[in-house]
């Protein structure tokens, strides 16, 4: 028996918003990707748990901004 190791590499898409690099996730836990004639951005299956992700993580103020800009964080002035 041998040893391994697996690693899970997470890498934003820097040209996609919060939004919709939180709905890849999503899309990606429901096991359906081929919705090719449902606009992604009014698919409520996506959008309403991408948006509840974000409001939990305390991002839902950043949804709409790009890559990794959206998920920088600075910590609040002392």
């Amino acid at each position: 028996m041998g040893l391994g190791r697996s690693f899970q590499v997470s890498s934003l898409a820097p040209e996609f918003s919060a939004l919709r690099n939180v709905m890849l996730a999503v899309q990606s836990r429901q096991g359906t990707s081929f919705r090719f004639f449902k606009p992604v951005m009014r698919d409520a299956t996506l959008v309403e748990p991408a948006m509840e992700a974000l409001e939990r993580a305390g991002l839902k103020d950043r949804a709409r901004v790009a890559g990794r800009r959206a998920f920088a964080w600075r910590a609040p002035p002392a």
